[in-house]
């Protein structure tokens, strides 16, 4: 018997993309890579994968995974990619008549048979997750946002040589007017990242270490501008201290605050931000670009420490960041222990926490704040509310935690480091790379698979982007901003 063809009429139209000169700004918008793929309607049913023209073509790999999605109709993306998960247009049709297509899901619009195209696409996104998580692999995956803001992801994915971003209304009806828009990269910049020259670009910061080579100048300008999209958000707008390996990590290794101990580049480089912060009459060197990142591999800057400031306000706290600093052997399952009561106790008080390796012993839990512009939270008031939360914790187990800052004085407890929390102090910014044997960097984790990921494979500057591109746990970390409790 002839398989069942799906003809036209049955199905619904894609929703369109407005075109738009520059993203939307404000919260409410999810922001995507443009991925410069084809889309197309997939009707699964029985475990059977079927494309709106009934034809699967070289398409038979992803329709593997495919098929193991619950029944629905989804929206998907067929793409070319290129070794570091890139879209190459111009790949395209022979990746779709080769079977090396990759499938991106977009949307579910029918669960079942049941039409769920009225619904948000925040709540259809959510249902999407849980029925697309069994089917996910190499041929077919989800779309991820991008953190940040719409014109400086616009900025970056350009500068990448990315086709462009996609922005979707959150709140909005599936094919709703003016709900999808999409911006495109016009002519690249007359300074691309990749022009920025990188000085002895072979020589080694990071020594061979195992079965890994070593890590050169070039290597390192590569990861920065892989990882910029989800980096700069992070650090863009604020004041950062670096530190600096110009003969390599296991050298000379430097602290560099304000311009007092600006050398080189540092000093001179128009890519560089010089922020100028009065209470402090000082002036420290920020990364608000990707060529300021690939300036920063130039100069042999290996790890990058952000005030936890609101972007282009030094004066005012954007976040809480605590450092849970095991001692020398304690277990990961002791470390995670912590992290997770701290989560409860900053859920309790209505705060989100998202949780990051430190690329060392330790775990960061971070806290996104919102400013009220009626009443600011002050940088006193965002730390004497995280002292006086890793006070309380430390009291109600004496024998687990501390709050001591000399080391003498933990005793095989782990210490609760508020100290984070102030103008001028700093934490290693999100996917920074650090100063240690193996190039680890501070990698964004998901608490539900947090063990498995810190006791597995470290995460380094050869293996971090690629994962970020599958999945970003970070994804809503501006959109979980809440206020400081009083």
């Amino acid at each position: 018997m002839a398989r069942r063809r799906f003809i036209q009429p049955d199905l619904p139209s894609l929703a369109a993309a407005a075109p738009a000169k520059a993203p939307p700004t404000g919260a409410g918008w999810r922001h995507e890579v443009r991925l410069a793929g084809v889309r197309r309607l997939l009707r699964i049913e029985g475990g059977k994968a079927v494309w709106d023209d009934g034809d699967a073509g070289g398409l038979k790999a992803v329709g593997r995974s495919a098929a193991k999605l619950a029944d629905g109709l989804y929206e998907a993306e067929l793409c070319a990619l290129d070794a570091e998960d890139r879209p190459v247009p111009e790949r395209l049709e022979a990746a779709l008549a080769g079977g090396e297509a990759v499938a991106f899901l977009h949307d579910l619009l029918f669960e079942s048979t049941d039409d769920i195209r009225a619904l948000t696409l925040e709540a259809r996104l959510e249902r999407l997750a849980a029925t697309a998580r069994p089917a996910l692999g190499p041929k077919l995956r989800l779309v991820q946002p991008l953190p940040g803001g719409g014109q400086p992801l616009l900025d970056a994915a350009c500068r990448l040589g990315l086709p462009g971003i996609v922005s979707r209304r959150l709140d909005a009806a599936y094919g709703a007017e003016g709900a999808r828009l999409e911006a495109l990269c016009g002519p690249p910049p007359p300074q691309a990242a990749g022009r920025v020259h990188v000085d002895r670009a072979d020589k080694a910061l990071w020594p061979a270490h195992g079965e890994a080579q070593p890590v050169t100048k070039a290597d390192l300008a590569g990861y920065y501008e892989a990882i910029a999209p989800w980096l700069l958000p992070y650090i863009a707008g604020r004041p950062c201290t670096v530190v600096t390996a110009p003969d390599g990590v296991f050298g000379e290794v430097t602290w560099v605050r304000h311009e007092g101990h600006w050398q080189g580049s540092l000093r001179t480089s128009p890519l560089i931000t010089h922020w100028t912060v009065a209470e402090k009459a000082k002036t420290y060197p920020g990364f608000d670009t990707a060529e300021a990142l690939v300036q920063a591999a130039d100069m042999a800057i290996v790890e990058i420490h952000p005030w936890n400031s609101v972007p282009g306000q030094p004066m005012l706290p954007g976040r809480l960041v605590f450092d849970l600093d095991p001692e020398e052997g304690q277990a990961l399952d002791e470390i995670l222990a912590a992290a997770v009561e701290l989560k409860a106790r900053l859920a309790r008080a209505g705060l989100a926490a998202f949780l990051k390796s430190s690329g060392k012993r330790g775990v960061h839990l971070v806290t996104p704040l919102l400013q009220r512009e009626d009443a600011p939270t002050s940088w006193q008031a965002a730390r004497d509310y995280a002292k006086r939360l890793c006070l309380e914790m430390a009291a109600d187990s004496p024998g687990l935690y501390t709050t001591a800052l000399p080391k003498a004085q933990r005793r095989g407890r782990i210490f609760l480091d508020y100290l984070r929390n102030d103008p001028g102090h700093h934490a290693v910014a999100l996917l920074s790379p650090r100063a240690v044997a193996g190039a680890p960097v501070s990698m964004p984790l998901d608490w539900a698979d947090a063990r498995k990921a810190l006791a597995g494979q470290p995460w380094t500057v050869r293996n971090a982007a690629a994962r970020l591109r599958k999945r970003d746990p970070w994804a809503d970390l501006e959109a979980a901003a809440a206020p400081l409790p009083p």
